[in-house]
Order: structure tokens, then C-alpha cells, then sequence
């Protein structure tokens, strides 16, 4: 496949061609490359492993929630014990 066209080309038209061919097959490669791991499984199969990976995923997010809620809580608890030392003139 060539993206030279039949008329002479500027060299900057030239080279920013070649990078789009080199983009393309990084790109190419790339694809292929994350597809090795699914090949030979049925579509049922692939559709339980991206169900579990959104699963997973939500699990991830909710336990971020979750330790942000804690951090929250503490540094609540840690201010208000400040006000009540300080209240009480230590």
C-alpha cells in the first residue's frame, strides 16, 4: 500500500507520509500485540473475562472510596481532638 501519490511530493509532504506509515505499523503491532492473549477463546469466553475486568474495576474504585472516606474520618477526628485540647487551655 503506498500513500505516494503520482505527483512529486515536497519533501516535508514526504516525510510527514513516512511517519504516518511508521504510525500505522506501531500501531498495527501494538493491536496485535494485545489481541495475543485473547486469541483462541470463544466470544462467550472473552464477554466473562471483560465482566470480570469491569467487576474488578468497580471493586478498585470502591475501595478508593472507601480509603478516602477513612483519611477523611481521621483527619476530622485529629481536628476536632485540636479544638477540644485547645478548649481546654493544653
Amino acid at each position: 500500500m503506498s500513500f505516494r501519490s503520482t505527483e512529486r511530493q515536497t519533501p516535508q509532504n514526504e516525510r510527514r507520509a513516512k511517519e504516518l506509515r511508521e504510525t500505522l505499523a506501531q500501531q498495527q503491532k501494538r493491536l496485535q500485540a494485545l489481541q495475543e492473549p485473547f486469541k483462541g477463546l470463544s466470544k462467550d469466553q472473552v464477554a466473562g473475562l471483560i465482566r470480570q475486568a469491569v467487576k474488578l474495576r468497580q471493586e478498585n474504585e470502591q475501595e478508593k472510596q472507601e480509603r478516602a472516606q477513612q483519611i477523611k474520618e481521621r483527619f476530622k477526628a485529629k481536628r476536632e481532638r485540636e479544638r477540644s485540647d485547645r478548649s481546654r487551655g493544653r
